[in-house]
């Protein structure tokens, strides 16, 4: 296989885009994480580290997903679905401490970030769902 045809076959573009579109979901999660009063999440890396890698891959995977499958197959839904659940999350949760109620679970934003495998399955779903009727 000559170098030329190689390259051809492996498109940096969606691994690229998806790597730039998880970091600035990740570090916009960690700003609404700090501006909702979550407490200091790096503090938390000396006594829970797999709580804080589950919970920042998890804020990478969010914004990952939906960008490469955008970038490779021009899937749609799952980036308009991410946009909707971070800000609905986020505000939902805003709501809550803006009232002055101290929320005795998880608030929203606190559950997308807990969940956030189940988002990430339900974008491939959607992604795939989304190929198949314009492909066909």
């Amino acid at each position: 296989m000559s170098p030329s045809s190689l390259r051809a076959s492996v498109d940096d573009r969606p691994r690229l885009l998806g790597l730039a579109v998880g970091v600035g979901h990740a570090l916009l999660s960690l700003v609404l994480w700090s501006l909702l009063d979550f407490g200091d999440l790096l503090s938390s890396v000396g006594t829970e580290p797999l709580y804080v890698f589950y919970l920042v891959g998890g804020m990478f995977a969010l914004g990952f997903v939906p960008a490469v499958l955008y970038s490779k197959y021009g899937s749609r839904a799952p980036g308009a679905l991410s946009v909707f659940l971070l800000v609905g999350s986020a505000f939902g949760t805003y709501r809550i401490v803006a009232s002055g109620l101290t929320p005795v679970d998880p608030t929203p934003f606190g559950w997308y970030l807990l969940l956030w495998p189940a988002p990430v399955v339900l974008y491939a779903v959607i992604g795939a769902v989304e190929r198949t009727v314009t492909d066909s």
